[in-house]
């Protein structure tokens, strides 16, 4: 008896040390993550759905969970969006998908005059293929924030019509790697 309760404490101790991952809903959709950060330095807001139109009258509807974190006398933020489009081109092969988005985000950040030492590069995204940008963005006179861009189409969408997008001022080592490597968004109806 005495065993079976020391083994109960012994697993009541440990069980903090776990790290479980974060899931919020928004609209139909499901997003898992884990920032590999302790769950008191950040903050997680699920924010509405906002509908846009594109320039060629499409309707986006856009689903977000903003990431507030705060650790060191510092501050950085996340942002999931989930944004359900009409259909990505259907013209582009599943092979090329990535690369696609990597020039699509080229073209955005890349022509920012604001951001300097830009890099880009493909990688696989919650098991789908997607595109990263990078960039110092200045922020005030001599001061510079890393900002992380990344997207991919959502695998279980057959329509490619679903596209994920992350930006993050995370460090890279500190937030943005370990998002990247669990994130998971599902629809859930």
């Amino acid at each position: 008896m005495k065993l079976i309760a020391i083994i109960s404490f012994l697993a009541l101790l440990i069980m903090p040390c776990i790290a479980v991952p974060d899931s919020v809903t928004n609209g139909p959709y499901k997003v898992k993550f884990d920032l590999g950060l302790p769950h008191n330095v950040y903050n997680i807001t699920v924010t509405d759905p906002i509908i846009k139109e594109t320039l060629g009258g499409d309707e986006i509807i856009e689903y977000s969970v903003d990431i507030l974190v705060v650790q060191n006398e510092s501050v950085q933020t996340a942002r999931i969006g989930v944004k359900e489009l009409e259909s990505f081109p259907a013209s582009v092969p599943a092979s090329l998908i990535g690369q696609t988005i990597e020039q699509s985000l080229k073209e955005l950040d890349g022509n920012n005059p604001s951001i300097f030492n830009f890099r880009s590069d493909t990688r696989a995204i919650d098991g789908a293929s997607g595109a990263i940008t990078s960039g110092d963005f200045k922020v005030a006179n001599d001061v510079y924030t890393t900002v992380y861009h990344a997207m991919y189409l959502m695998p279980s969408d057959p329509t490619l019509s679903t596209l994920v997008e992350i930006l993050s001022t995370l460090p890279w080592e500190e937030g943005t790697l370990s998002l990247l490597k669990t994130i998971h968004v599902e629809k859930i109806r």
